[in-house]
């Protein structure tokens, strides 16, 4: 459950940032009646469903943050111990990030 909290909370939060205040009456709108809310244009609904790739990275990184802590706490280890290894994965995360954004393919001559 709380793997499927964090992919939905990932697909707000990306299409906040992205599409910008509006995201949330538009999902609205998609959700009731798609057809009526592309109005004849199918590319009015892609950013709905590309959207679901951050989704599903934001699931896979709330069960490898699940992970990280169950295995600390089984270990025995300390609670600075699992936050020390919490923050390295949201550390190289934002790294990686960070990295797909500026690593364009324009060259410039």
């Amino acid at each position: 459950m709380a793997i499927a909290a964090g992919g939905v909370l990932t697909y707000l939060c990306v299409g906040i940032l992205l599409i910008g205040s509006r995201f949330t009456e538009d999902l609205k709108s998609v959700i009731e009646d798609p057809a009526a809310f592309s109005a004849g244009d199918p590319e009015l609904l892609a950013p709905f469903f590309l959207l679901l790739i951050p989704a599903v990275m934001g699931g896979f990184g709330t069960r490898e943050l699940l992970r990280i802590v169950m295995r600390g706490r089984e270990s025995g280890d300390s609670m600075k111990v699992i936050a020390t290894a919490i923050g390295g994965l949201l550390l190289s995360v934002l790294v990686y990030v960070v990295l797909a954004l500026f690593s364009g393919g324009v060259t410039r001559r």
